[in-house]
């Protein structure tokens, strides 16, 4: 396969993972703004009613924050390492898929086949490390604030 191709695949499929990631993004977005003014609603709510003992779930606010900001450097780092590995099947897949007579001439199907497969293991490794992280940040938060509507997508 030329160079100029694998190029190409690997473009459209960075593409294809940051498009994903941008449009979840941009789901979650509206969460976020409006999540801030729901604190300060509540927090003025219970301050009427329990005076400064309001301030207390500003805490756990904080602590969930800090947790999220704290484990975002390696999440990152594993996604970038997920991503790196689809990267890899992918490639080898167009590289299989742009060969095919080849491929099929010199019998290596079988062989070419198991190899994709071992790839596709190889990525799903890889990905249980993030999401294994997103479901302890998700957990921790349902643990922290029970009732919580917190959710993170990937």
């Amino acid at each position: 396969m030329s160079t100029s191709a694998l190029a190409e695949s690997e473009a459209v499929t960075l593409m294809n993972a940051d498009v994903e990631r941008i449009t979840v993004g941009l789901r979650q977005s509206q969460e976020l703004w409006a999540s801030l003014y729901e604190i300060a609603l509540a927090i003025y709510l219970l301050y009427e009613q329990i005076s400064w003992a309001a301030l207390t779930p500003l805490g756990v606010v904080f602590l969930c924050t800090g947790i999220a900001i704290a484990s975002s450097p390696k999440l990152a780092y594993s996604q970038k390492t997920w991503l790196d590995k689809i990267q890899a099947r992918v490639d080898a897949t167009a590289s299989m898929l742009g060969a095919m007579k080849a491929v099929k001439m010199t019998g290596l199907t079988p062989d070419l086949g198991k190899k994709i497969h071992d790839l596709r293991e190889d990525e799903i490794r890889t990905a249980r490390t993030f999401r294994g992280m997103l479901v302890k940040i998700t957990a921790c938060c349902k643990w922290l604030i029970p009732g919580s509507k917190c959710q993170l997508k990937c």
